[in-house]
Formats: structure tokens, sequence, C-alpha cells
């Protein structure tokens, strides 16, 4: 899922700006806030001294694949494209890095 950093500034599934797919994620925010990274980061170090092989944060997360192998392919389709997993990315700006001199 999305951990709140630079990286990922402007992306549509962060819920912000007015376009189309940036409001369609406003709902889905609701259900699956952006992760903090201080969050994040103390889970994956918890899964690094327990030795999981597999970390999903949230954990709710881990179930989607299953959840969607379930369904026959039109309606999972139609799922995904409902909750925008084709327009994530749109208005990513990212960090670039400095320009060379």
């Amino acid at each position: 899922y999305a951990v709140r950093t630079r990286m990922i500034d402007g992306a549509a599934l962060l819920g912000e700006g007015g376009a189309p797919c940036h409001r369609r994620f406003a709902w889905l925010g609701l259900l699956l806030p952006p992760l903090r990274p201080e969050a994040v980061a103390r889970r994956v170090v918890r899964a690094v001294v327990e030795g999981e092989e597999r970390v999903y944060i949230p954990s709710i997360v881990g179930w989607a694949p299953t959840i969607l192998n379930l369904l026959p392919a039109a309606a999972r389709d139609a799922l995904l494209s409902v909750c925008g997993a084709a327009d994530g990315m749109h208005g990513f700006r990212g960090c670039a890095p400095p320009p060379r001199s």
C-alpha cells in the first residue's frame, strides 16, 4: 500500500487534488489511509527480529489477493476498476534527484 513520503507526492491514491481519479480515492483513504513511515519502520523491524517472511501493513492487505482470486475475472476487474487500481499513481510527482552539475 502507500507510505506517506515525498516519494509518492501527488499520487491519486492519497486522495488529494481535484481530478476525478483523485476524488475516487478519497473514500478509499478513509478505509485505508496512507501509512506513516514511522509505523511502517517499527513493523518491519519487528518482523525482522521475529523472523517473519512476509509483512502486510495494514494486515488486511494480506487478504486482498486471496479474496480477489475467489472472484470471477470480470467481477475482479470491475472491482479493481471501481477502486482505481489503474489510476493510483495519476498525478505522481515524486522527488527527483537534484540535477548534476
